[in-house]
């Protein structure tokens, strides 16, 4: 199974392979149907209601009686659906908790099935930290009806399904697979039994240590792991589990089942997982049979109810300088990443807006940002070689402004502090000033916006990917309401987000550069206080096994 990896990639060209490597925000969309890495960024949904001229709070009194008389058929069924404002995206929720989502297109007879579980790295602690992953394993290892996992392959194949998979993430668990449209009934009677009535055979779990502890140690040596690592335990201190879902291989070794059925207990309860059914289906016959297979589900206590501290969002005193050699960084060019503690959803969604619009802007083509990092003379060859990666999570959120610069030598280091004080500067220059020609960026962010939204709405696998990202890092309510107000934020709400999260706050530098052009260069980067990333400061585990030796 695949978890959540700490890489991420840039926009084009070399500079994709070196940021591919130095991002600590995670997840990148998947062809394999979110089987991989998951970025959320956040795109705002349709206003249906503004674009067409609807006003959906007003309803027609020759359609009243219908209404009443679906309202109670809903009743009867345990189960309520919300308005989107997506024509083909349908929200409901079963008594127990449970959300479902339906993405209706019906161009393909085809229909993928996804359950979603809040938890995953956002919900480690030092004890149970890789857990969430093997117990996702487990779930492929039998249930209640099929008894081992080559019963639950076969009933797979029986589906007709071509691919399935499962991922632990930074901030969710999630199933997945796609079945003929005809088959949708089994196939989310597959995962309700999956998810409801794993065996967690002794046998088995035994085995799937081995095998996931194999995984994960594999893994252990790639830089890239071990540069996510490194970033996690700086930014994260006192919970430097927080951002890895592989966690740590003494935990596997030493995990029971009594800890797995916790978990269970704990996160694989109706009112903290979901739903997401997209293709050739139709919606009211969706949630009839997920009312049916899943109505009995029992709902638990909310593992979310009671709110932990916020980490703090100034880490360092000062900035902290670290440089990671990495084999598969091109002589010829060097990443530097300059990274901010970013909003965390559970505390913060006002600044959300303020955020997403500088971000956009940032974006742009020839923006203020890219021209002032290219002309600041830090040996940028052009604008698509520097940007801004803006990752929104319930705990973990992230800004960072980031470049490839070209020739690394001696003078790098200091050009990498350089970058970071003239970056944040350019993100206040970045906000429009207040003239015609400072309205038009905006307008044109705003154009583009509805002009991608419309865009969106062509697959219902780019449908259903918009509650899909906002249920996982927030609220699906910001989701649908979130065009309207992101057309009024503004310059006050970017210079709010700047003034709140990035100024005045100590960043995380990373350089990533060739090993050869490191070792050519060390003496400067020693001498800027630069710490050299290696596998042994990186894991966090290394030093408690240290500490406890």
């Amino acid at each position: 199974m695949v978890h959540q990896l700490p890489v991420l990639q840039g926009k084009s060209g070399t500079f994709r392979q070196i940021n591919f490597v130095c991002r600590l925000t995670c997840c990148e969309k998947s062809v394999a149907k979110r089987g991989l890495m998951y970025y959320f960024k956040p795109r705002p949904c349709a206003a249906y209601a503004n674009a067409h001229g609807r006003n959906f709070g007003e309803i027609p009194m020759k359609r009243l009686h219908s209404i009443i008389l679906l309202f109670l058929v809903m009743i009867s069924a345990n189960i309520y659906a919300e308005q989107t404002p997506i024509k083909t995206l349908h929200h409901y929720t079963l008594k127990n908790g449970l959300e479902l989502f339906v993405a209706e297109n019906h161009i393909v007879p085809l229909a993928t099935i996804e359950i979603v579980v809040r938890g995953g790295a956002i919900a480690h602690t030092r004890e149970n930290a890789g857990l969430f992953h093997l117990y996702e394993h487990m779930m492929f290892k039998g249930n209640s009806k099929y008894k081992t996992s080559e019963a639950m392959q076969q009933a797979i194949n029986r589906l007709g399904v071509s691919s399935y998979n499962g991922m632990t993430g930074a901030e969710h668990i999630n199933y997945f697979f796609t079945v003929p449209s005809d088959r949708v009934e089994e196939g989310l009677e597959f995962w309700s039994y999956a998810i409801r009535t794993p065996l967690l055979n002794k046998r088995e779990f035994e085995a799937e240590k081995k095998v996931v502890l194999s995984e994960i140690n594999g893994n252990f040596a790639d830089p890239s792991y071990i540069m996510g690592y490194a970033i996690a335990a700086a930014t994260y201190p006192d919970a430097p589990w927080i951002m890895q879902a592989a966690g740590a291989p003494d935990v596997v070794e030493n995990a029971t089942i009594a800890q797995l059925k916790q978990i269970k207990d704990t996160y694989y309860i109706p009112n903290n997982s979901a739903l997401f059914v997209s293709g050739d289906v139709d919606p009211e016959k969706v949630y009839k049979m997920v009312n049916k297979i899943y109505g009995t589900w029992k709902r638990g206590k909310d593992p979310w109810a009671q709110k932990t501290a916020r980490f703090s969002r100034k880490p360092f005193e000062k900035p902290r300088l670290m440089v990671m050699p990495h084999p598969q960084i091109s002589e010829a060019f060097a990443g530097v990443n300059v990274l901010f503690r970013g909003i965390d959803t559970d505390f913060d969604t006002d600044s959300v807006y303020g955020a997403a619009l500088l971000h956009s802007i940032t974006a742009q083509p020839h923006s203020v940002f890219s021209r002032a990092m290219v002309q600041g003379g830090f040996n940028i060859p052009e604008e698509n070689y520097t940007g801004i990666d803006y990752a929104m999570r319930r705990r973990t959120g992230s800004w960072t402004n980031y470049a490839t610069m070209l020739s690394p030598d001696g003078t790098l280091p200091q050009k990498a502090i350089d970058f970071a004080a003239k970056s944040v500067e350019a993100l206040y220059a970045s906000i429009p000033p207040e003239t015609p020609e400072g309205d038009e960026i905006i307008e044109r962010i705003l154009r583009r916006t509805r002009l991608e939204e419309l865009y969106d709405h062509e697959t219902a696998a780019s449908v259903i990917d918009l509650p899909h990202g906002w249920w996982i890092e927030c609220q699906t309510d910001i989701c649908y309401g979130f065009n309207e107000r992101f057309a009024a934020t503004t310059r006050a709400d970017m210079k709010s987000f700047l003034d709140e999260y990035i100024k005045d706050q100590p960043p995380l530098i990373v350089v990533i550069i060739n090993p050869e052009i490191y070792k050519q260069n060390k003496a400067a980067f020693d001498k800027a206080g630069f710490e050299e990333i290696t596998a042994e400061n990186a894991y966090y585990f290394n030093k408690v096994k240290a500490k406890a030796e």
